[in-house]
């Protein structure tokens, strides 16, 4: 989900606007279907109302599907900037994360 101070986000944005080279999770194909937070909370909201008790499972999800990359480079021309992409294998990201769990408001983490 995304909106204001998301984790996800806004962790991008000020990743993209800091740094001229940019690691790429895998090579950036991942699918990603970013929702804003208020939808989901209307949804939610429907859904309480119109509740018959039976057990359901929803998925919310917004009206774009994109790739990894293709975020990155979205939120890169948002901010008028051309950072170098470089793919990064997951192991990699892994290890990097784990590390970074070590210390306080880390901008990546394993989960």
């Amino acid at each position: 989900m995304v909106g204001p101070d998301d984790a996800f986000l806004t962790t991008l944005m000020r990743l993209v606007r800091l740094l001229p080279v940019y690691p790429l999770f895998g090579d950036g194909a991942t699918r990603l279907q970013p929702v804003y937070v208020g939808k989901v909370a209307e949804g939610v909201s429907r859904l309480i109302d119109k509740s018959n008790n039976e057990p359901s499972t929803f998925e919310f999800g917004g009206p774009r599907v994109l790739s990894y990359k293709e975020l990155v480079l979205e939120i890169a021309r948002s901010l008028s900037r051309r950072p170098m992409l470089v793919p990064m294998p997951f192991a990699v990201w892994n290890a990097v994360a784990a590390m970074a769990e070590f210390i306080p408001a880390a901008p990546i983490k394993r989960n």
